[in-house]
């Protein structure tokens, strides 16, 4: 038996099989749960919403662009852009919902995890 093969094997033993990576892996899709789920209860609340990068108002258009044109003669308001915001905001908030109890089940599932018997020697 190697050094290296011995030193990952009482590594496992002493943490009781779980990983320091894994539980910061399963913590990061929680953080990532819960940011998507702040972005669409705060942030979609009152959006900003823009036309190639200029701030739109009430009564603004904005001509939509397709993959072969920047400027088609779709037209689309600052009223229709507002209510897509509006009808997606859902959806992210579900999400975001999902993603967090996803992760909060996988970090509580490792974390109860019994440990394994010690090895014989």
């Amino acid at each position: 038996m190697t050094g290296s093969t011995r030193n990952r094997s009482s590594r496992t033993a002493a943490d009781g099989g779980r990983s320091w990576w894994r539980v910061c892996l399963d913590a990061a899709v929680v953080a990532v749960g819960v940011v998507i789920l702040v972005w669409g209860t705060v942030v979609l609340a009152h959006p900003t919403l823009t036309c190639r990068g200029v701030e739109m108002g009430p009564g603004d258009v904005c001509h939509k662009s397709s993959y072969t044109s920047l400027r088609t003669d779709t037209v689309q308001s600052y009223e229709q852009r507002r209510r897509a915001v509006a009808q997606s905001r859902p959806t992210v908030i579900a999400l975001g919902a999902v993603v967090t109890v996803f992760g909060a089940g996988m970090l509580t599932r490792r974390l109860r995890r019994p440990e394994p018997p010690a090895p014989k020697q």
